[in-house]
């Protein structure tokens, strides 16, 4: 009797077993766009070799992607529980085709907005999207010059999106002064946007149109759009739970960085790129060097530590801020000889599993 009674057992543990781990390989596609300077750059991609040690996050979840509202996610490092918080798109029809990309419009303020009166945003909901399940939304930036089209191309972010249950946003920068599409951010030289307004405005369409876990929205760029959210981690932390940021320049946090809370980031660099350097500026504007604005976020994040290097091939090196405030991590990919590149690989995965698995470890902290 006993016997069978184990038979039973191992056979139902066999059937409810945890399914396995799936590798991407998608590839990325180059694609052209300009620097952020205003020099013609291709956006290619860039591959790291050898053998990688994977940095620590401080805070895990354990992302549903079956949720539904009212679903809580489990903080391993603090105990605690943060709520799915369900926007107010659950549970509504859409007439957004799930496994497409659509260009939607939200109205803007003309006099925030160059006088124009609607701004656009690329939108990719999964192929899988049910709208009784809240799922996490990533806005991801274009470069100078660049649109929203081609970093959807480059990105491989909505092919993830499909298979790992997320909502892709891919907002579209105004024309400046010279013409190029850019997104006015933190800039001494200010044409008079308020980029701020606009992605609130984006945020809150998604989140009417669809079913969002609100507590999951992150923020990723590169180049311009990399300087872009940074300042959305800045001034927009009371909706943005991470951020990535990938070959990107960045003004001074000090004195105008006031986030309320600690902000966990990946940032990558290369320490050949012509367009944006890695160590500091002073002319044409005065800029930290990225390490120097890495430590800035150290400091306000109330990291105790200097960062451990962690070895990941033979041109690629991660530095990583442990213990800080809030449970949070700040994780830099240094890759030499690289230009002003989006890398095909961190961490010897393809660059947007490593982007996307660091930033859905993070959910809004609970009041």
């Amino acid at each position: 009797m006993r016997r069978k009674m184990i038979g039973w057992l191992c056979l139902f543990l066999w059937l409810t077993g945890c399914g396995t781990a799936t590798t991407y390989a998608a590839s990325v596609q180059t694609v052209n766009g300009q620097a952020p300077t205003g020099t013609a750059e291709a956006v290619s991609v860039a591959s790291a070799e050898g053998g990688a040690v994977t940095p620590t996050v401080s805070v895990t979840t354990t992302p549903d992607a079956s949720a539904t509202p009212g679903t809580t996610v489990t903080s391993e490092a603090t105990g605690t529980t943060t709520p799915s918080a369900a926007s107010s798109g659950c549970n509504s029809a859409t007439t957004v085709v799930a496994g497409s990309s659509t260009d939607m419009m939200v109205d803007v303020d003309p006099q925030m907005a160059k006088g124009v009166t609607t701004r656009t945003y690329r939108l990719h909901v999964p192929v899988d999207y049910q709208p009784q399940q809240p799922l996490p939304l990533l806005l991801a930036f274009h470069g100078l010059g660049s649109n929203a089209q081609e970093i959807e191309s480059y990105s491989n972010f909505s092919q993830l999106a499909d298979k790992e249950h997320f909502i892709v946003v891919y907002p579209q920068g105004l024309h400046d002064m010279n013409g190029r599409t850019f997104w006015d951010s933190y800039s001494p030289t200010t044409e008079g946007v308020d980029e701020i307004a606009f992605v609130n405005k984006v945020i809150d369409d998604v989140e009417q149109k669809l079913c969002v876990d609100s507590n999951r929205v992150y923020a990723t760029g590169f180049s311009n759009g990399a300087l872009m959210t940074g300042m959305l981690a800045c001034r927009l932390a009371n909706r943005i739970a991470a951020i990535a940021t990938l070959a990107g320049n960045f003004f001074d946090n000090q004195g105008t960085c006031n986030p309320g809370r600690p902000m966990a980031i990946l940032n990558e660099h290369g320490s050949a790129d012509d367009v944006i350097p890695y160590a500091a500026q002073q002319q044409p504007t005065q800029q930290p060097g990225v390490q120097d604005w890495l430590q800035q976020w150290a400091k306000l994040d109330a990291c105790p530590k200097p960062p451990v290097a962690l070895p990941q091939s033979a041109t690629e090196t991660a530095l990583q801020w442990l213990d800080c405030a809030g449970g949070v991590s700040i994780v830099h990919y240094r890759i030499d000889g690289e230009k002003h590149t989006w890398p095909q690989e961190l961490s010897k995965e393809q660059t947007d599993v490593t982007i996307w698995h660091f930033l859905n470890h993070y959910t809004l902290p609970q009041p």
